[in-house]
């Protein structure tokens, strides 16, 4: 058992026993969005405080979720008294109210199904996008740039993460999913079953939301990065920077495609190169083998009979 491990399990355990196994199943999901940082949870506290601290049985949380290349937080609040009831939620950013009644997954919630909070969260992400897409209509720049991305070849709404702080001198940021399937380009390398969820991202920073200008940073995971020699400070060009964000992220693909490309004919060479080198060290001892045969079976028959010892 690992010591990250170990952390959840004494984390978990202070829950009420009905909300122990959504906890569980939180820490254990690899990602709610398209970060590839697992929630957090921490400061669990009891609705009715206990001087046993093993019987706690803490009904409330704060949720560390990452989102847009932040950390957005969230206090879980489950009733200890009323285990069947729903859990509520109130996110740090006040600009959002999470509409509860328009949650389809809270509205049929059942305690008894671990995943249960987890899908609630998914879908209340859901309606925080939405909602950062609404605020960012009020700047033509930045919602032209994020309506112009639908023009990319397969890019849907799932393949973005928004956020429009509320403090004006702070950035406005996109996180965007690369369409760049590594499975299909480098099979030999990329055959895990987590390998699906392995996808380039792409963070772009709007510092000045009246304009389009913006900074860019590429995230690659550490198994690309390991064949891959693309860094988080990678740039295109500066006349493909200076481009359309849309221009950009082709260039980008290309780029990553045209190296995963390569890397896949390197291993292929050197595949092909000690498969040849096999079959010649299997080839050289068989012929000499063989040929060890034939010097025996020469001196066997070339020896005069009257040499062989009798018993």
């Amino acid at each position: 058992m690992t010591e990250g491990e170990t952390k959840k399990i004494v984390l978990t355990t202070v829950f009420a026993p009905h909300i122990q196994k959504h906890a569980q199943v939180l820490l254990t999901e690899p990602n709610i969005g398209l970060c590839r940082r697992q929630v957090e949870i921490f400061n669990p506290k009891p609705s009715f405080p206990s001087y046993d601290e093993e019987e706690s049985n803490c009904d409330k949380f704060q949720l560390v979720i990452p989102y847009a290349g932040v950390k957005l937080e969230c206090m879980v609040i489950f009733q200890s008294s009323a285990p069947d009831c729903p859990p509520d939620f109130v996110f740090s950013d006040h600009r959002f109210f999470a509409p509860l009644n328009q949650v389809e997954s809270l509205c049929s919630w059942d305690v008894r199904k671990p995943d249960a909070l987890l899908k609630v969260l998914k879908e209340i992400m859901q309606f925080y996008k939405k909602k950062q897409i609404q605020i960012l209509d009020g700047y033509e720049q930045l919602s032209f740039e994020y309506l112009c991305l639908f023009q990319l070849q397969n890019f849907n709404e799932d393949d973005i993460e928004i956020l429009v702080p509320n403090e004006q001198e702070s950035p406005v940021i996109f996180l965007i999913k690369l369409h760049v399937d590594y499975c299909q380009l480098f099979p030999d390398y990329y055959r895990d079953e987590s390998d699906t969820r392995d996808y380039p991202l792409l963070l772009v920073f709007f510092p000045n939301r009246d304009s389009n200008r913006s900074y860019l940073r590429v995230y690659l995971s550490k198994k690309t990065q390991s064949i891959v020699t693309i860094d988080e400070n990678f740039q295109l060009p500066d006349d493909v920077t200076d481009n359309y964000l849309t221009r950009y992220i082709i260039a980008l693909e290309n780029e990553l495609k045209t190296k995963i490309q390569l890397a896949a004919s390197r291993y292929e060479r050197r595949r092909m190169y000690f498969e040849h080198q096999h079959f010649c060290s299997v080839q050289f001892i068989t012929i000499a083998k063989r040929i060890r045969l034939q010097h025996l079976l020469i001196i066997i028959l070339t020896v005069p009979p009257g040499h062989c010892r009798k018993s």
